[in-house]
């Protein structure tokens, strides 16, 4: 479930679940979404065409003109998980729509 500032293995918040998972691949990354959006390379990317990314890509979101404030790992397909909030807990929700328009930054972190 999502418990806001926590990183697993039994709970997590969006930028938990992406450090704990990139943990868990071998992987390096720091724990704030905000960070996060600096994290290995950047990956080009416009609404809507997201043929450049990969499975485990970091996606940080930005809202209503305001920094980095929450993370998720792409799935493939336009499909991406993270933790969502306390009701909807870890979900997997689709980039071509909402989530789409506010994603400022992909970064790969395995290559």
């Amino acid at each position: 479930p999502y418990v806001y500032a926590t990183a697993g293995p039994n709970t997590f918040d969006c930028s938990g679940l992406v450090q704990f998972a990139v943990f868990q691949a071998g992987g390096s990354i720091s724990r704030s979404a905000a960070s996060q959006a600096s994290a290995g390379i950047a990956v080009p990317f416009s609404n809507g065409d997201y043929s450049a990314l990969a499975p485990g890509d970091v996606l940080c979101f930005a809202f209503n003109g305001g920094g980095v404030s929450h993370s998720g790992m792409y799935l493939g397909g336009g499909q991406f998980v993270h933790a969502m909030n306390p009701r909807d807990g870890i979900r997997i929700d689709s980039l071509h729509n909402y989530w789409g328009n506010s994603l400022a930054y992909v970064r790969r972190v395995f290559y």
